[in-house]
């Protein structure tokens, strides 16, 4: 679960309202305003405000375990999953070894 500030009052969310899963081990928040919360082997979290929204490795290499998560100078985000680096492109994550960060 997650404690959220809305401006007004605090709020907690949980899987119920969209989180991945209740264990939420990281939150970092993105120059955009926009939370990314890691889960105990349920992917990424992305919360906007208004939305959560699920991203995971598919291609079934990692198990889902995000240990970290970095927003770089030029804005990228970066996350570290359990087997490996991934960086967000067009709303996908692209693992950093296969297809490399220059693309």
């Amino acid at each position: 679960m997650v404690l959220v500030f809305d401006g007004k009052a605090w709020r907690t969310y949980t899987s119920k309202d969209g989180l991945a899963n209740d264990r939420v081990f990281v939150i970092v928040e993105a120059r955009d305003g926009v939370l990314w919360l890691s889960t105990l082997g349920e992917g990424l979290t992305c919360w906007d405000g208004a939305k959560f929204t699920l991203l995971r490795e598919t291609e079934g290499r990692t198990r889902n375990h995000v240990q970290s998560i970095l927003q770089a100078k030029d804005g990228t985000m970066w996350f570290g999953f359990s087997g490996g680096l991934y960086r967000l492109a067009a709303d996908k994550l692209v693992h950093a070894a296969r297809d490399g960060p220059w693309r």
